[in-house]
C-alpha cells in the first residue's frame, strides 16, 4: 500500500501539469513544457521572462505536492529541494543534507552554461521496506539522452545494508545532475558527446560525503583499469577522447579491459585535475557545453524534431526494429554535434597548446 503511495506522490508533479494543460496524457504534458514544445519561441523570450515562467510552474507544482501529502509523509523545504519523507528522521536529515550539497555543487560547476532558471524539485526520501522497488533511476547509459524525461522524479530509497551512510545515494546524485542539465538546456543533455556523458555519469556516481564535505574519489577499480590501459596499445590521447564518435566509443571496452575509463579520466582532469587551471583548458568545460548547445541548434533545423520521441507501436519485431532505427539516428545526430563542438572549441589551439595539454593529461592520475 505504501509503495503505491510513493509512486503516486512521485508522479504528482506531472499529474498537476496534466490537469493544468487539460490533457489526459502525462507524455503530452511533458511535451507541452514551453521550453520543449517550441524551442524557437522560447529562445526569443528574454532571460527574465523565461525565469518567471519556470518559477511560476515550479511554485504551482510544489504547492500541489504540499497539499497532497498526508501522514505519515512529512514535507519541508531544504536549501535546494522540497523534501517529502516518511523514513526515520535521522536518515531524512542525512539524505537531505548530502543531496543538497550535491545540488549546490552542480550549481557551482554548471550554472553559467546558460541563463536558464533551474527549477526547485521534489526530493522524496522513503525507507526500502515500504518503497515497493521505487527508487531514483540513476541512469548510467551513455545513450540516456534518448529519453528526454524532463520531469524525472528524485527518490532516495534507504538501503539498510548501508546503515546511515550516504554512499547509497549515488543514483539520486546522477538524477540530480541529469535534471539540472535538462533544465539548463535540453539539447545539452540529449546530445552531450559520449565521452562526456559517460565521464560525468561515472564521476557523479563516485560522489560521497566525508567530514561534511563532498568528495569525488576514483575507486580502486577505476584506477587499476586506467593503469592497465596505460600499459596497453589502447591508450587514447586527450584529443582522441574529445573526438570520439559512436563507432570508436563502442570499441573501447575490449575483453576485460574497460577502456571507457579514459573518458572518466578526461572528465576528472577538467573538473578536479590540472585541466581546470591549465591556460588552454581552464574554461574548456563551460565553452564545450555551450558549443554542444550551439551545434545542436544549428543542426536541428534539418532534423525532424519528433523523430526521437514518438511512441513506438506494433509487433515485438516492429518495435525492436524501430528502437534500433531510433538509436542509430540518435548516434548519427550526436556524432554530428560532437564534431561541430570539437571544431568550435579546439580549432584555434596551436600545436604548442595541444602538446602542453597532452603532457598534463598524460601525467594526471585520478585520485
Amino acid at each position: 500500500m505504501e509503495g503505491c503511495i510513493v509512486a503516486r506522490i512521485a508522479r504528482v508533479v506531472t499529474c498537476v501539469l496534466v490537469a493544468a494543460l487539460g490533457s489526459t496524457s502525462a507524455a503530452v504534458a511533458q511535451e507541452k513544457r514551453p521550453w520543449i514544445a517550441d524551442r524557437d519561441a522560447w529562445q526569443k523570450k528574454d532571460a527574465e521572462e523565461r525565469a518567471g515562467i519556470r518559477a511560476e510552474i515550479e511554485r504551482a507544482e510544489l504547492d500541489a505536492v504540499r497539499a497532497s501529502a498526508k501522514k505519515p509523509w512529512r514535507v519541508k523545504d531544504s536549501k535546494e529541494f522540497l523534501v517529502l519523507a516518511n523514513c526515520d528522521r535521522k536518515y531524512e536529515k542525512l539524505a537531505t543534507k548530502v543531496v543538497d550539497q550535491f545540488a549546490a555543487w552542480c550549481h557551482e560547476q554548471f550554472s553559467d552554461v546558460t541563463d536558464e532558471h533551474v527549477r526547485r524539485r521534489v526530493l522524496t526520501i522513503t525507507p526500502s521496506e515500504s518503497s515497493d522497488g521505487i527508487t531514483s533511476t540513476g541512469y548510467t547509459s551513455v545513450d540516456r539522452g534518448l529519453r528526454l524525461d524532463v520531469d524525472r522524479p528524485l527518490i532516495a530509497t534507504r538501503d539498510k545494508d548501508y546503515g546511515n551512510s550516504a554512499e547509497q545515494l549515488n543514483r539520486v546524485y546522477r538524477d540530480v545532475l541529469d535534471t539540472y542539465l535538462m533544465d539548463k538546456d535540453a539539447m545539452l543533455y540529449r546530445y552531450m558527446p559520449a565521452w562526456l556523458s559517460y565521464g560525468l555519469g561515472e564521476v557523479t556516481g563516485s560522489a560521497y560525503v566525508k567530514s561534511k564535505k563532498l568528495h569525488f574519489r576514483a575507486g580502486d577499480y577505476e584506477r587499476d583499469e586506467l593503469r592497465l590501459i596505460l600499459r596497453s596499445d589502447d591508450v587514447l590521447s586527450f584529443r582522441d577522447i574529445l573526438s570520439l564518435d559512436q563507432k570508436t566509443y563502442a570499441t573501447l571496452n575490449k575483453g576485460e579491459l574497460s577502456g571507457r575509463y579514459q573518458c572518466v579520466k578526461a572528465a576528472r582532469f577538467l573538473i578536479f585535475g590540472p585541466g581546470r587551471k591549465h591556460k588552454v583548458t581552464k574554461t574548456f568545460l563551460l565553452d564545450y557545453m555551450q558549443a554542444v548547445i550551439a551545434a545542436a541548434d544549428a543542426l536541428r533545423k534539418d532534423w525532424d524534431p519528433k523523430a526521437l520521441d514518438q511512441k513506438i507501436d506494433g509487433t515485438d519485431e516492429e518495435r525492436e526494429a524501430l528502437r534500433k532505427a531510433r538509436t542509430k539516428l540518435f548516434h548519427e545526430r550526436r556524432d554530428a554535434v560532437t564534431k561541430l563542438a570539437f571544431e568550435k572549441v579546439c580549432s584555434g589551439w596551436t600545436d604548442k597548446d595541444w602538446a602542453s595539454v597532452e603532457k598534463a593529461f598524460k601525467k594526471y592520475e585520478a585520485k
